[in-house]
């Protein structure tokens, strides 16, 4: 397919039949499998040895014939690891334990609330200490050690699990004294 030269819009019919004036190459269908020419000094496509990828050749739009093959007959060479990645792999095995006892804590006040209605405060109480508990951890622990108590920063993270904690526990005692049930 050429482009005409010397124009910078084209004229093209779509899918509905409609004329349109566009500045740029014609629409592509969903079928086509298109390599474009790189412009002058890009790398469209890069080999992990940092080389370039096959040649584009032919007229705009056409693809290489057997560079598919020639990449599919090639061994790949896996990429050197990065420290970064190592530490990644190499995490602590308690790193969500932190995360874990406030859930419990938190579950067994919500377990208090429904199984024990009359008693609602404590489950409430209950529920809020999880709560603060789960701010106290993330402002004492290093953040590998966080778990998924690190979310944001960790003034942040901390001040959001106390602020709840206290608003619960706040809540939940003014409505008792209320005399809600």
């Amino acid at each position: 397919m050429r482009w005409p030269s010397g124009s910078a819009a084209s004229s093209t019919v779509s899918a509905m039949g409609k004329q349109s004036d566009r500045t740029g190459p014609p629409p592509i269908a969903a079928e086509e499998s298109v390599a474009v020419r790189p412009a002058q000094g890009e790398v469209v496509d890069q080999a992990p040895d940092g080389t370039a990828g096959p040649p584009v050749g032919g007229e705009a739009g056409a693809a290489v014939p057997g560079a598919d093959a020639q990449r599919a007959g090639a061994e790949e060479t896996p990429a050197p690891e990065r420290p970064l990645d190592r530490r990644l792999r190499q995490r602590h095995p308690w790193r969500e334990l932190p995360a874990i006892v406030v859930l419990v804590i938190a579950a067994a006040g919500l377990g208090y609330v429904l199984v024990i209605p009359q008693h609602w405060l404590r489950g409430v109480l209950l529920f809020a200490g999880a709560m603060g508990l789960g701010g106290a951890l993330r402002l004492l622990l290093p953040s590998r050690y966080a778990g998924l108590l690190s979310i944001r920063n960790r003034w942040f993270d901390s001040f959001c699990f106390i602020a709840l904690a206290a608003a619960m526990a706040a809540l939940g005692l003014w409505l008792r004294s209320i005399g809600a049930t």
